[in-house]
């Protein structure tokens, strides 16, 4: 499993990618969408993003300190977290793109952005 983490995970694409692709799906809806609820989710979606991302990057973190934490429970957490995660947002993000830009669930932005937390807090990990 960590040999598989490690080539998903180590690249430095495998953080910036995310962050982008969210950015992107934000000014899209920001540009094109006529949502009545378009105010509310301008700022929900970045505070929502924040604190996902500083929430699951210091929880790994933490666990990457832990000397108590076993290696396998860790990888199973990162892979667990990177399929529930992406496989929500891919869902999300379809369903964003079938409204033709005009409903946005914040939790599409968080998925992108829960992968790159992994994919940054996994960087600290020790071979």
């Amino acid at each position: 499993m960590r040999k598989l983490l490690d080539k998903l995970l180590l690249n430095k694409w495998a953080y910036i990618i995310p962050l982008g692709l969210a950015s992107i799906v934000y000014l899209l809806f920001l540009f094109f969408s006529d949502s009545e609820s378009k105010s509310n989710l301008l700022t929900s979606i970045p505070l929502v993003s924040a604190v996902g991302f500083l929430g699951v990057f210091t929880v790994i973190f933490v666990q990457i300190k832990n000397p108590h934490c076993p290696a396998w429970f860790l990888d199973g957490f990162e892979i667990l977290a990177i399929l529930v995660f992406g496989l929500s947002a891919l869902w999300m993000l379809i369903g964003f793109i079938a409204s033709r830009l005009q409903t946005l669930n914040p939790l599409a932005c968080l998925g992108l952005i829960v992968y790159s937390a992994v994919a940054l807090a996994h960087r600290f990990r020790e071979k």
